[in-house]
């Protein structure tokens, strides 16, 4: 039977073109809006940045082992910046059907995230994937820690056929 939830962690550091990618996005301010309790990129479409064809695929072949369907495909994707105070708000995905988040900068005995209707806290760290339904209830708690956290999310769908 498939898990509900699904957490996979990337086995490698990141590249130094990557790294640099999540750091000029931390840097162009102006590429940043406000979200309610924290703030979000406004590009929907991180993972299309070339320098992230590795984590793309990562994350695609992660949903693929978490749904045993390799017909679901990622629909937008954007990054999360939680400073220190800051939350995420509770929320759902009603325009997906899988979502996910990756985690790029966190400590994991500072990072969890809940899903009020299951009951259920899970912690997590730098480098880990997290897959779930995207009708799902979650947020983030506040961050207590001194540093920021930098989340990935995406969300996915079925192609549609006529």
């Amino acid at each position: 039977m498939q898990s509900l939830i699904s957490k996979l962690s990337l086995d490698r550091k990141f590249t130094k073109e990557e790294r640099e990618v999540f750091v000029n996005c931390v840097k162009n301010t102006g590429e940043i809006e406000a979200n309610v309790g924290n703030a979000k990129s406004k590009s929907m479409s991180i993972l299309e940045i070339p320098e992230l064809v590795n984590i793309k695929s990562f994350c695609l072949s992660s949903l693929n082992k978490h749904t045993n369907n390799s017909d679901l495909y990622i629909t937008e994707s954007w990054l999360n910046f939680t400073m220190p105070g800051e939350w995420q708000h509770s929320q759902n995905h009603p325009n997906s059907l899988i979502s996910g988040i990756f985690y790029i900068n966190t400590r994991k005995v500072l990072n969890n995230i809940v899903f009020s209707e299951l009951e259920k806290i899970i912690s997590l760290e730098r480098y880990d994937l997290l897959l779930f339904p995207s009708q799902l209830l979650h947020h983030a708690p506040k961050n207590i820690g001194n540093d920021l956290k930098i989340s990935l999310s995406f969300n996915t769908a079925k192609p549609t056929t006529i």
